[in-house]
């Protein structure tokens, strides 16, 4: 084989380069075309007083609106000069702590913008150091983030000014009742004065008259009731006091309010009672108003002739005392058992027409029962009757008084900040401000544990992936809040993978604990228990965590 000639060797090897060249345009220009679509700006800069700028990409002028070449050396303009001068400190301390840990650093801060708008850049970048270790310069990237910092607002303005609609509703509520039932009050003492002669003599005709006004207006006042418990409890402003009360006297007592409207539908009323059970700390008051509601409202699902009963039992090695409500009336669907416990809402808008009511009662069972530790649970089947049972602590000694949030005394609360105790396990707990897994929260603080809390999705999956918690408390009955959607986002944060979640709930409906085992739950409680119960089954989780 001959040799090439030195002309054909030039020219397979300005055939070569040309290869590598179209190869290298090919890849810059794929390159600039990923940073276009990234919409972000790269820059190489040195860190010194002015922060030179070395080399600074086109996509710098879209997101400041000044042209690159304005910054860059040797006639460069400072680039400080566009950073707003709020944020410039912090700027500089978060680029020097990354630097002093050779870490990559990222935070955000304000520019003005050529046309003088104020706009938010993220940005992110690591120090570069030559071979004697002194640091050469800076590189990263710049995106604006405006665009999401004005929805960031937008949201916490929204959030603001739903929490002052909900708080100004209650004030209404609460402030409307009560100047209603008032006039109410008034209509009720002159009806039931014309029936008894007081102002005269009355016909027949004109007694039944007065004898529907006198219903009607009960009614309307136990309607209006109502409403106020459901105002008070959603402000925090309805206080249980908690004193020893005779359970077989409230039974007693309650059992005979719903005697005339059980006779009425010829309804047997019965009651078995376990005489074991003597006092429990309770609100007489609102215990009672639990069991009112839960017997009327069997009594009004149950057809003529049926059978409504009360049962009360006491379970001593749990520490409970347990009112069981139960009927062989029209019974409840297992798909409308998630509907019960929502005010204002009947689970069949045609029940709503064949059977008085506004849809409040069994919203309130659920929120006294859950202020007295407690916890209530359904059992029905339709067309075969129903069973409501309400749990409550059983205590032989008077707890600490409590309010309408279960919250303790301020000057009980552990006052030791997250920084000071960052050596804590770290516990989140995911509560409604207004339900009472405070007083659980209170507790764990006092015992050393950092509880950090959140009261809706979106703040929980972020709080968990900022502050990767070893335990998560969530009550899975939170209103507004999807709980089931938290915990699949939660899991899906790698370093939250294998992280305990604990359930604490006070309302057991069917099928619950399939769908928390579908939903990965480690573990569920259901009210009442003890603090120091739940601490122990807390304690055991990390633990076992901890061996995983």
């Amino acid at each position: 084989m001959q040799d090439k000639s030195l002309q054909e060797l030039l020219q397979e090897e300005i055939a070569a380069r040309k290869t590598v060249e179209a190869a290298l345009a090919q890849q810059k220009a794929e390159q600039q075309a990923l940073l276009a679509n990234l919409g972000c700006a790269i820059y190489r800069r040195i860190h010194d007083t002015t922060w030179t700028v070395l080399a600074l990409s086109p996509e710098w002028e879209q997101i400041t609106g000044y042209p690159s070449i304005e910054f860059l050396a040797p006639n460069h303009r400072p680039l400080l000069e566009i950073i707003h001068p709020d944020d410039i400190e912090t700027v500089r301390a978060e680029i020097a702590t990354a630097l002093a840990q050779r870490q990559i650093y990222e935070f955000t801060y304000r520019i003005f913008h050529a046309n003088g708008e104020i706009r938010w850049l993220k940005e992110r970048g690591q120090g570069h150091w030559n071979a004697e270790e002194e640091r050469y310069y800076l590189a990263g990237s710049i995106f604006d983030i405006t665009a999401q910092k004005e929805y960031e607002v937008a949201i916490v303005k929204l959030n603001t000014e739903m929490a002052e609609a909900a708080r100004l509703k209650d004030e209404f509520f609460a402030n409307i009742t009560h100047e209603v039932r008032t006039p109410l009050s008034v209509i009720l003492t002159i009806a039931e004065s014309l029936q008894e002669g007081i102002y005269g003599p009355t016909t027949e005709r004109q007694v039944e008259a007065l004898s529907r006004i006198r219903r009607s207006s009960h009614h309307l006042l136990g309607l209006i009731n109502d409403l106020l418990n459901i105002a008070q409890v959603e402000s925090g402003q309805l206080s249980l006091h908690l004193a020893r009360t005779s359970v077989a006297e409230i039974c007693r007592h309650t059992i005979q309010m719903m005697q005339e409207l059980a006779t009425k539908k010829r309804i047997k009323l019965t009651q078995t009672y376990n005489y074991l059970v003597d006092t429990l700390w309770a609100d007489e008051q609102r215990l009672a108003q639990i069991l009112v509601n839960l017997l009327s409202n069997a009594i009004k699902f149950t057809p003529e002739g049926g059978h409504v009963g009360l049962e009360v039992s006491g379970k001593p090695e749990r520490g409970v005392v347990q009112f069981s409500v139960w009927d062989t009336g029209i019974g409840i669907t297992h798909a409308d058992t998630y509907k019960l416990f929502r005010p204002f809402v009947q689970v069949d808008s045609k029940l709503s027409r064949q059977h008085n009511g506004s849809g409040l009662g069994l919203s309130l069972v659920y929120r006294l029962t859950q202020l007295h530790g407690g916890s209530i649970t359904v059992a029905s089947n339709s067309e075969k009757g129903s069973r409501f049972t309400v749990t409550l602590p059983w205590s032989s000694h008077s707890p600490q008084a409590t309010s309408a949030t279960g919250r303790q005394p301020l000057e009980k609360q552990c006052s030791r900040s997250l920084e000071e105790r960052e050596s804590d396990r770290k516990i989140l707990v995911i509560e409604d401000q207004k339900a009472p897994l405070s007083d659980i929260t209170n507790y764990l603080h006092t015992h050393h544990y950092a509880v950090l809390t959140a009261t809706t999705s979106a703040k929980a999956v972020a709080l968990a992936k900022q502050t990767l918690p070893d335990l998560i408390l969530i009550d899975p009955h939170i209103p507004d809040c999807d709980s089931l959607e938290s915990i699949r986002q939660i899991r899906a944060i790698p370093q939250l993978h294998q992280v305990p979640i604990v359930a604490l709930t006070s309302l057991s409906l069917p099928d619950d604990e399939e769908i928390w085992r579908k939903a990965t739950i480690t573990l569920c409680v259901v009210r009442p228990v003890t603090p120091e119960q739940f601490l122990s089954q807390i304690h055991q989780k990390l633990q076992n965590a901890n061996v995983d």
